[in-house]
């Protein structure tokens, strides 16, 4: 009897000690674990900063729209639940993705009016959230989206500024604690105190929508090409325009349909010429040779080549633009003389040549902008030449001297060499001009290792080009500013025309580059392009194209 008891009294004492163990030892971790299964942590959605111009134009911006949030109980969602929400807000189709957080995001975007109709039926939906969200937008769709980007279902950036900056525009998630019965409604609104979201900071850019549109209106008539406007006082890029272009707006809420058409379309939309593509620069690399040359010492500004259509180079004759006599470097820039600048490259001979064009450092290097893709120019090695051409060079660095052969330049590298002609110097090209309130200062600037002396008899050149010159119908009344014409051959068709500048003359302010992809002749496309751009950004009036004359054939320079 008393083993009995005793047995008893210990199983009692067992029990006792357990219960005290479960109720009060482990009765904290158990609470937890039931608030968990009840605890619904819901992100808030932040907003995202905003993408303006230099004049504060939004470039991309958002609107207030609803998320419809599934607060999940044990049993899930029946399907006649799902088809009253799906019929109130318009939806095609709803599902509830499981989820071990406890909630499924059933929609986004859903309008106010739509979200109103679920709000004032809050008996029907105690399973439901309504929580506010905002939608992407992109007020300007069209020819800055190659620069702006665009953002994923999720509003996670892609592409261009929306991709590079995504960890500034996207701001932080807040959350919002709930208490949930079994079967998903919500008992407790106020069981931890609200995380607000923090806003994504603003984004201003250094470029001008006005001035991006005009672009856009001008290369109207033509299929594809590029255009890139800096200012070379402060290296900020006003225009980086190309042609075609996916628009923002249609990657964001098109259909698939418009989606794949705009993604298939032809000439490579995605393609951003004005920093990817890559062009023989043709005449427009003339003044590279000519800095290259003085900076040799190959040459003066007076150094003096004749030039009797061309120049004989082993069995070949390379041809000239005309028949232009005897010239100096201003005048043979002027006319652009292939003869001359043959006569240049011949005199410091390819490794020298190429020397100089690693000494000068802008070109072999690419100019990261925050919107991908960016390419440096193709200059190939001495190593490359001597490799596939062996000892007869002759010929290569005949063509490398009028920008032909194996030589690829961007339009951002052929307008730095117009910036660079102009004044020498450039704070480093950027298109981001503030993140929130900070102001970007560009880290380096691009010089030449030239003395003005000899850079102001190539700026000389490039203005009688337009004077005199094979641009002359495309002087400005009473205002100055120098360019040079470049036809590039295109083996898929008509030429490219190309057309690079700096404006005014005495005291220059931007500078830029203009490929119109078959477009023909430098004056006959791209230089009025430039012409209408420099006539818009300084405000003058407009004026007619001038009327040119044209040459006999013993002067066919012509309009290069």
């Amino acid at each position: 009897m008393i083993l009995i008891v005793g047995f008893f009294g210990l199983a009692l004492a067992g029990a006792l000690s357990r219960a005290f163990f479960m109720q009060v030892l482990k009765g904290g971790e158990f609470r937890m674990q039931a608030e968990a299964n009840y605890l619904r942590k819901v992100p808030i959605p932040p907003i995202r900063g905003r993408i303006m111009d230099r004049n504060g134009l939004l470039l991309a911006g958002w609107e207030p729209r609803f998320m419809a949030v599934a607060l999940l109980g044990e049993g899930g969602l029946a399907g006649d639940e799902l088809e009253k929400l799906r019929l109130t807000i318009g939806a095609e189709s709803l599902s509830v993705k499981k989820s071990y957080l406890g909630y499924s995001i059933l929609a986004k975007d859903i309008p106010y009016e739509k979200a109103l109709g679920v709000l004032e039926r809050s008996e029907d939906f105690g399973w439901l959230l309504m929580l506010p969200c905002f939608s992407r937008t992109y007020p300007y769709r069209g020819p800055l989206s190659s620069v702006i980007g665009y953002v994923d279902a999720d509003g996670v950036g892609k592409a261009g500024i929306e991709r590079s900056f995504n960890e500034y525009l996207a701001g932080t998630p807040g959350v919002k604690y709930l208490m949930v019965d079994a079967r998903g409604r919500v008992v407790n609104e106020d069981i931890y105190p609200e995380v607000e979201p923090a806003q994504g900071k603003d984004i201003t850019l250094t470029v001008d929508e006005r001035f991006q549109a005009a672009a856009d209106t001008l290369f109207g008539p033509y299929r594809s090409g590029a255009a890139v406007v800096m200012n070379i006082k402060t290296g900020e890029i006003l225009v980086l325009y190309t042609k075609p272009y996916v628009d923002s707006w249609t990657m964001v809420y098109g259909t698939s349909e418009e989606k794949s058409a705009a993604l298939s379309a032809p000439g490579s939309p995605l393609l951003n010429r004005a920093v990817s593509g890559l062009y023989p620069p043709g005449s427009t690399f003339k003044p590279v040779v000519a800095l290259c040359g003085l900076s040799s010492g190959a040459i003066t500004p007076a150094s003096v080549f004749c030039c009797a259509g061309g120049m004989q180079m082993g069995n070949r004759f390379f041809k000239c633009t005309g028949f232009h006599g005897c010239l100096d470097l201003i005048h043979a820039i002027e006319h652009s003389c292939n003869t001359y600048f043959y006569s240049v490259g011949i005199r410091m001979g390819l490794p020298t040549f190429l020397s100089e064009i690693d000494r000068m450092g802008f070109l072999k290097r690419s100019y990261d902008l925050g919107i991908g893709g960016e390419k440096p120019a193709l200059v190939p090695s001495l190593d490359y030449y001597r490799k596939n051409f062996g000892k007869q060079l002759g010929g290569v660095t005949l063509n490398l001297s009028i920008g032909q052969g194996e030589l690829l330049l961007t339009p951002l590298h052929m307008a730095l060499v117009a910036a660079l002609v102009a004044r020498g110097e450039m704070p480093l090209p950027h298109l981001l001009m503030r993140v929130g309130d900070e102001r970007y200062v560009p880290p380096e600037t691009l010089r030449i290792p030239l003395s003005d002396k000899d850079r102001e008899a190539v700026k000389k050149g490039m203005l009688l080009v337009v004077e005199s010159g094979t641009a002359r119908s495309c002087r400005l009344p009473g205002f100055k500013f120098g360019g040079k014409t470049g036809t590039a051959q295109n083996p898929h068709g008509q030429d490219h025309s190309l057309f690079i500048f700096f404006a005014p003359y005495d005291d220059p302010e931007i500078a830029g580059a203009v490929v119109v992809e078959q477009g023909g002749f430098g004056a006959k496309a791209a230089a009025p392009i430039a012409r209408e751009l420099i006539r818009r950004y300084f405000g003058l009036p407009p004026a007619p194209l001038f009327v040119v004359k044209k040459p006999s054939e013993d002067r066919k320079e012509e309009i290069e």
